[in-house]
């Protein structure tokens, strides 16, 4: 018995589908710095200089690894020098991008764990404007060659 596997995605589906992912993470981040800048934190005593320092390094960690799928994994798809086929390197791609905007919102959620871990708003805004560059840094493209 053979399985049917759906057909492969085309270049005008999959930047649809990417712009409507990217569009609902973006706008998730801007709801939870809406939240943030309104909700109170459930612990009264400040962040701990550990805790702190910890999860701002998690956030860069995953920063950096936004920063890197982005422009060494897709740039390299994104080239038209790739021997790869079409339906191959559509898949990747929309691999690759959904790894990008997932790790661009975790630095937002380590904002969100700081915030209600005890931090003031104003030591939570970096991680959510970062949040919002590494998204514009993804914005997706697709190859010109398709």
């Amino acid at each position: 018995m053979q399985t049917s596997s759906p057909p492969p995605m085309g270049v005008h589906a999959l930047s649809r589908f990417l712009r409507i992912v990217f569009l609902v993470m973006v706008l998730s981040v801007i709801f939870y710095g809406g939240v943030m800048a309104e909700a109170a934190p459930q612990i009264e005593p400040r962040v701990p200089g550990r805790v702190k320092a910890a999860v701002s390094v998690m956030a860069a960690v995953a920063g950096l690894a936004a920063l890197y799928v982005r422009f060494s994994k897709i740039n390299a798809l994104l080239s038209p020098d790739v021997p790869t086929d079409t339906p191959v390197r559509l898949t990747k791609l929309r691999q690759y991008y959904t790894v990008c905007y997932v790790l661009s919102e975790c630095t937002a959620l380590f904002g969100v764990a700081l915030r209600y871990q005890g931090a003031s708003a104003r030591e939570v805004v970096p991680f959510f404007i970062g949040a919002l560059v590494l998204f514009g840094l993804s914005y997706p493209r697709m190859p010109q060659d398709l």
